[in-house]
């Protein structure tokens, strides 16, 4: 018996020594497993802080891209020596540097469009190219060719310097012609919403919005009758007709729509959120006839555009 207690107390040290050392491997693996855990939370901290970084940088630089394309279209229309050599750069650099240029001839030809002539002879883009190479050409012209002519030096005169080099290219036409239907179509779709109840109160906003009851739609009917819009009164007489004559506040309102945008006619200022309005972009500084002949066109084309 003695002997069995000895040998039970000898094997009891060695228990604990081994307990403790399972206890102390098993503390070890969760002090590990704790560092692992903190080293990646760490990880997963800098990655987050890395990937918002790279949000922010990514963020600034399309706010740079856009302040650079702004720039350059209002910029565009000085004529010197740092423009060409931009260009010459640009030349050199393919085809996709050309977007800048391209933003450009869109904004030129919405600007023709509203300032100069609102309806361009296909022709007379055509044209330019021959302007562009050999200007003595177009002294002697047949009668056929002036008029032409005569439409596509002004467009040249319109042009920002830096597109004069461009005019015989396809991207030029294509996008010149782009922009004078999409300033057409964009401001006769915005006057839609504009007509009733901002442009002319009197006019039903349901009623208006149904393109077949619109034009049936008595207060439509008289604006239409005798071009009744252009007046600010009823053109009885002709001293009526002379006194009142473009004289409605429709004119005014068409006008600050294309020029300003939509906000300024429904609220009395201007949008917060627009960058640069019509008016900036081109550099309008004063009313030519052609706008007025603009803001004349998208009334009448608005409210009888159902009857076509």
């Amino acid at each position: 018996m003695a002997d069995s207690s000895d040998k039970e107390n000898e094997a009891a040290p060695s228990k604990y020594r081994k307990f403790n050392d399972e206890r102390s491997d098993s503390g070890a693996k969760k002090r590990k497993r704790k560092s692992l855990k903190k080293a990646l939370k760490t990880n997963e901290q800098q990655l987050a802080q890395q990937r918002q970084i790279i949000k922010q940088q990514n963020h600034e630089l399309e706010k740079l891209r856009k302040a650079n394309s702004d720039d350059h279209s209002v910029q565009s229309g000085s004529d010197g020596s740092d423009d060409e050599d931009h260009i010459s750069k640009k030349g050199k650099q393919g085809n996709d540097d050309y977007g800048a240029l391209k933003t450009d001839a869109l904004q030129a030809s919405k600007r023709y469009a509203v300032c100069d002539m609102l309806w361009i002879d296909p022709a007379s883009i055509r044209y330019l190219a021959s302007i562009s190479k050999n200007s003595s050409e177009t002294e002697s012209l047949s009668d056929g060719l002036e008029e032409v002519n005569k439409e596509a030096q002004s467009i040249m005169k319109s042009l920002p310097a830096p597109l004069h080099r461009h005019v015989g290219t396809k991207w030029f036409r294509e996008r010149f012609k782009e922009g004078g239907r999409s300033i057409r179509s964009s401001q006769v779709h915005i006057l839609t919403d504009l007509f009733p109840g901002y442009i002319f109160p009197d006019i039903p906003a349901k009623e208006f919005a149904d393109r077949k009851k619109r034009p049936h739609m008595p207060e439509v009917a008289e604006k239409l009758c005798d071009h009744r819009f252009l007046y600010d009164r009823d053109p009885k007489t002709p001293k009526d007709r002379l006194d009142g004559h473009l004289r409605n506040p429709c004119i005014l309102k068409t006008l600050q729509c294309v020029l300003h945008g939509p906000a300024l006619v429904k609220r009395g200022s201007r949008s917060a959120k627009a960058r640069k309005v019509n008016a900036q972009l081109w550099g309008c500084n004063e009313v030519t006839i052609a706008m007025l002949a603009c803001t004349l066109f998208s009334p009448a084309r608005r409210n009888s555009l159902s009857r076509e």
